[in-house]
């Protein structure tokens, strides 16, 4: 499986599973502020600060 496809399938595994596990989570910062990455053909977040419930942040 090429690099990109497993990151997907990882991806489309691991996000849902982290919601359900930890339904509280939030942006810790408005969607307007996060950081995209737009390096070459490779998208995303730069950084995606969370939440915890109970008040924590983490990066």
């Amino acid at each position: 499986m090429p690099g990109h496809q497993l990151a997907r399938t990882q991806l489309a595994i691991a996000l849902p599973a982290l919601l359900e596990r930890f339904p509280d989570l939030s942006l810790a910062v408005p969607e307007s502020e996060l950081n995209l990455r737009t390096v070459g053909f490779v998208g995303g977040v730069a950084s995606l600060p969370l939440e915890w419930p109970g008040g924590g942040r983490t990066a």
